[in-house]
Order: C-alpha cells, then structure tokens, then sequence
C-alpha cells in the first residue's frame, strides 16, 4: 500500500511539470517550446502574428477566409529557413485555429 501512494504522489507531481515545461512564455507572452531551434521559435512567433493579422481582415471583411490546415499554410517567399518555416506553419495554424473556434 505505501508504495502505491508513493507512486501516485509522483504521479500527481509529474503532471503539473510536464504542463509547465510544455507551455513556458517569452517576455511578450508568446509560446516558448523549450526543444525547438531559435529559427523555429521565430517563424512560430511570425505565424502568430500573420494569423492574427488574417484573421482580423476577415472579421473585416477584406479577406474571404483563412484555411488553418498546416499542410495548406504557405511560408513567406523570404523565409529563412527550413526550421523557421515549419515553425510558421505551426505558429499560424495553431493561432488561426484558436482564434477561429
């Protein structure tokens, strides 16, 4: 018996850090994945930010629709990189879905 409470103690404390290490901020409130690359991290910020943009001319109706499908999100013809790309398209879909629900 008092190995499954310690077990389940552990448990209970494990929760809450796996939570916290996946969901940690930057000093402007944006999401920070501690195994990411910085070029990843950027282009996630950038997504964020376009998908926000995107989605407000919609709500103003001065763009049609978005598509938030990752594989459908295009990166900028200046991106850096392939990290800060696939960074992008994470970053834009997961904001323009947020938004969008």
């Amino acid at each position: 018996m008092v190995i499954f409470s310690i077990t389940a103690a552990v448990n209970i404390i494990s929760v809450p850090l796996l939570a916290y290490a996946a969901s940690q901020y930057d000093s402007d409130g944006f999401t920070i994945f501690p195994t990411k690359s910085s070029d990843y991290m950027s282009g996630y910020r950038d997504g964020v930010i376009q998908a926000d943009k995107d989605v407000q001319l919609m709500n103003n109706d001065k763009l049609n629709g978005i598509n938030a499908d990752q594989k459908d999100v295009k990166c900028p013809p200046d991106s850096v990189n392939a990290d800060w790309c696939a960074g992008y398209k994470d970053g834009y879909s997961d904001e323009a879905m947020d938004q969008l629900e």
